[in-house]
């Protein structure tokens, strides 16, 4: 209103962040010519701001108000760089040391298990893994099957197991794992084949943790179990002779093999000639009580483990086998049993399953036709297990023995034609006439057990009259 030019500003104001000097002045009682007294009281720190210079500019005239200047250092935070961090750094590390803490961890005291030796067929054996917790915090762990398992339950091959496979171990608690091995014959024929083996990598998983890749490697000694008739044959030599021992067994059958093959299993042949030796054709109940199941020992292990071990292992090295009591003709008997149903397939190959009415037809010309369509190496087999069957039940036999034609047809039945491993779904190449509707049978309204029911009574029956008809092979 009085029409000043210009208006200066008479007074500068400034507020900081936890002041550490108060000022309790009365800024109305400042007059302009205190001014200068004014800027040299307050050049104190007053918290994060410093003033230099308070004052006014007297060369200014236009106007009764002078010009007010501040001249002052502002304190602000700055970040150091490498200060923070190293602080950064210091704090991450603290925490990733808590974190692992945290983690639960299995110390293994091998990294690999190797069953050192080899695995022979159907002898237990076994090697053991130790862990132990060498974390702070509880471990919980569990073997689990690998991502390429089909069905996702196998933690391993069929031929190991794991015990324990799972459990939770406290800090510094150990515990050991027993890895067992047994080859069964469906084993070693996949590894005899080449189509399997028995190497193996299991997982071993920790919650919360990390997951351990253990390799497991073994062989299978070389044995004539699992072992096909056509190889059976072409091992001139035991399965596991030594080349000393082949230069010594190649003089003693020089001139005795043709065409680099045998004509004849020499597994069997030991096997059935040591029956001769030592009065098997007299024992009672050969066959029948040799593989009778209620003869088990305490530990629940099959007859005559310990002897058919024994055995087992004079056919595969070459040695010969221990006379009684050492290794009993009930142990050698069930030995053949055994050899014969572990082969890949039976002795009468599926092929040449007899699926006929034998009601309606002439047996006697059938089990003619039928042994001369037998390929030789099979023929050979069985004729010679079914001369030494039909010696067994001569009328001079049968008085020790106490066998029949209807138990060892059952047995037979089964371990020469193996009526439990028939396709039901595949006809034969070679299938013999004789009345019998073949197709119906195959697609008719029996049930799959009924079948092979039906399958079971065509190799018995046909077995029996091998073994009791008369003259079969004049």
């Amino acid at each position: 209103k009085k029409v000043r030019a210009p208006a200066w500003c008479d007074r500068i104001l400034w507020k900081v962040t936890n002041p550490s000097y108060n000022f309790d002045i009365d800024a109305s009682s400042i007059q302009h010519a205190d001014i200068d007294m004014f800027s040299q009281s307050h050049t104190k720190t007053a918290g994060r701001i410093d003033v230099i210079e308070y004052s006014s500019r007297d060369t200014q005239i236009l106007s009764d108000h002078k010009p007010v200047l501040l001249d002052c250092l502002v304190k602000c935070r700055v970040v150091a760089t490498n200060k923070r961090n190293k602080v950064f750094m210091e704090v991450m590390s603290l925490l990733d040391k808590w974190e692992n803490d945290a983690v639960p961890k299995l110390s293994l005291e091998n990294s690999t298990v190797e069953f050192v030796g080899g695995v022979k067929y159907k002898v237990p054996c076994s090697q053991t893994l130790k862990l132990t917790n060498s974390s702070r915090v509880p471990a919980t762990w569990r073997f689990i099957p690998k991502l390429e398992e089909v069905d996702g339950r196998k933690i391993c091959k069929k031929w190991l197991s794991v015990s324990p496979n799972f459990g939770m171990l406290l800090p510094g608690e150990s515990i050991e794992i027993v890895l067992n091995g047994f080859v069964t014959a469906e084993v070693a024929r996949e590894v005899i084949a080449k189509v399997e083996t028995l190497n193996d990598i299991i997982l071993l998983r920790v919650e919360r943790g990390t997951d351990y890749y253990i390799p497991v490697s073994a062989t299978l000694l070389p044995t004539c179990f699992g072992a096909s008739l056509t190889e059976l044959c072409r091992h001139l030599y035991p399965f596991r002779a030594t080349d000393s021992e082949k230069e010594v067994l190649a003089v003693k059958l020089e001139g005795q093999i043709k065409q680099n093959q045998l004509a004849y299993p020499k597994e069997l042949w030991h096997l059935f000639n040591f029956l001769w030796l030592y009065g098997g054709i007299h024992e009672r109940g050969l066959f029948h009580h040799s593989i009778d199941k209620t003869r088990r020992d305490f530990s629940g292990s099959e007859p005559f483990e310990k002897e058919r071990i024994t055995i087992r292992t004079c056919l595969d090295t070459g040695y010969e086998i221990p006379p009684p009591p050492t290794c009993s003709v009930h142990a050698v008997a069930t030995t053949i049993l055994e050899l014969l149903q572990s082969t890949p397939g039976p002795v009468i190959p599926f092929d040449f399953f007899p699926r006929v009415d034998f009601d309606n037809v002439d047996m006697s010309s059938y089990c003619r036709k039928f042994l001369e369509q037998l390929p030789s190496l099979h023929q050979n087999v069985f004729i010679h297990t079914i001369s030494f069957l039909r010696e067994l039940l001569a009328s001079e036999n049968i008085v020790y023995n106490r066998l029949t034609p209807g138990i060892l047809a059952k047995i037979f039945g089964d371990c020469l034609f193996r009526p439990d491993e028939v396709p039901l779904n595949n006809r034969p190449q070679n299938s013999s006439s004789g009345g019998f509707d073949f197709s119906q049978w195959l697609t008719g309204g029996e049930s799959s057990a009924q079948k092979r029911k039906s399958c079971k009574s065509q190799a018995e029956h046909l077995v029996y009259y091998f073994i009791s008809a008369e003259g079969i092979f004049t």
